[in-house]
């Protein structure tokens, strides 16, 4: 069902915005190629969206905002979120304590932290990890998401949809769908990229064989020396 993969995409969107933040602490200085690594992932995100020939739903028979509310609802897409920030909480709290190191290494008298300050930052790092939930179901983030829901789904298939997440196996599917994916998510990465170095492998030969025409390097001048 291609409606399954909405709630990839929010995840995914929840365990890049959790990551980054905990890059961002160990990694401050790194604004600028952040902003170009985003804008390059768009770009291509973009082209290939161009490529994919999908028909969109004629205005009269899309499904309205309100339908596409409740499909999300019915995923139960703020719960998986809030699962994959509570999962992916590590990667923040490693970039805090590489912060910490970090003055340590520049301050070797600073003094340690005491259970009191330990127990502020926690508390800091717990409402920074409610409010990054509310960040990423926001509408302001979902909005563009359910708006091209609606463009290429009709009244007809969300109804559909949610009565299968209403039914049974549909909640069965929700109940187990983050395990799922967690669990397949590196076997299938392992794997691909297995298979994806021996095609490379493959291409490199053939366009080795294919003599063509190289980048041919100016030869330096020689500089006469004159012998006094």
């Amino acid at each position: 069902m291609k409606t399954s993969r909405i709630c990839g995409v929010v995840l995914g969107l929840a365990a890049m915005a959790f990551m980054g933040s905990g890059r961002m602490l160990a990694q401050q200085t790194k604004k600028n190629s952040d902003a170009q690594d985003l804008s390059a992932v768009k770009s291509a995100l973009q082209q290939m969206s161009g490529q994919m020939d999908v028909p969109e739903v004629p205005e009269g028979q899309r499904a309205t905002r309100a339908q596409i509310d409740k499909l999300f609802e019915v995923m139960r897409l703020r719960e998986q979120t809030a699962k994959v920030v509570d999962m992916a909480s590590t990667a923040m709290r490693a970039g805090i304590q590489q912060g910490i190191e970090q003055k340590k290494r520049e301050n070797p008298n600073a003094a340690q932290m005491t259970p009191a300050q330990q127990q502020q930052l926690e508390a800091v790092f717990s409402d920074y990890m409610k409010k990054m939930i509310d960040v990423v179901y926001s509408d302001d983030v979902m909005g563009p998401l359910k708006a091209s829901y609606q463009r290429y789904l009709s009244t007809e298939d969300v109804d559909g949809i949610i009565a299968f997440y209403q039914s049974p196996a549909g909640q069965h599917l929700l109940d187990k769908q983050v395990k799922i994916q967690l669990e397949g998510a590196p076997a299938m990465m392992e794997a691909l990229q297995n298979k994806l170095k021996g095609l490379i492998e493959d291409m490199q030969k053939q366009i080795a064989v294919l003599d063509l025409p190289a980048d041919k390097q100016t030869p330096a001048k020689k500089t006469a020396v004159t012998n006094k």
